[in-house]
């Protein structure tokens, strides 16, 4: 289920928004978004990413690791969106920034689990004024600029028509 939450728009948040989307920000080329099995339907799109927080999964190992020196700035613009919520939160497993370029057909991306960690959390910003939809098991919540969401399980998002689909994902528990 997707419970929208309220984004304070605090400084930090402003101020990180403001440089994720100058032309001073540092993206990172994927050829595909999801490691796996692509479903009849979906499509495994490419796209530009910044990581902040690598996933354990990522790095073979048993904790996260800190992969930009952004990452105390995203971290306090996740936890002041989840505290003025009221959500609990105890460890980020992972915290990025992705990038998906429209395309000449809107496709839906590969469906996926961001981890196998059982009772993890997703929280997504989207930053810009773009379209792109994001589904999760069957819900869809519209792009809208500073919306922030929060959502368990299977989850996708259709590729952008017009401009590029920016948003901040981070996962927790």
């Amino acid at each position: 289920m997707i419970h929208i939450l309220q984004n304070p728009k605090t400084e930090t948040y402003q101020q990180l928004k403001t440089f994720i989307l100058s032309r001073d920000f540092t993206w990172f080329w994927h050829d595909i978004s999801t490691i796996g099995y692509v479903e009849d339907g979906h499509d495994n799109v490419p796209f530009y990413c910044h990581t902040f927080l690598e996933r354990p999964e990522q790095t073979k190992s048993l904790y996260p690791l800190v992969k930009s020196q952004l990452i105390e700035s995203a971290s306090n613009v996740f936890q002041e969106i989840l505290n003025y919520n009221k959500v609990n939160h105890n460890v980020f497993l992972r915290m990025s920034v992705n990038c998906v370029e429209p395309l000449s057909k809107q496709l839906k991306t590969v469906p996926h689990n961001d981890h196998e960690i059982v009772g993890h959390s997703n929280i997504l910003i989207y930053l810009n004024n773009s379209d792109g939809d994001t589904i999760v098991e069957k819900q869809i919540s519209k792009f809208k600029e500073n919306k922030s969401i929060l959502f368990q399980g299977e989850h996708y998002h259709i590729t952008p028509s017009k401009k590029r689909r920016i948003v901040m994902v981070a996962t927790f528990i």
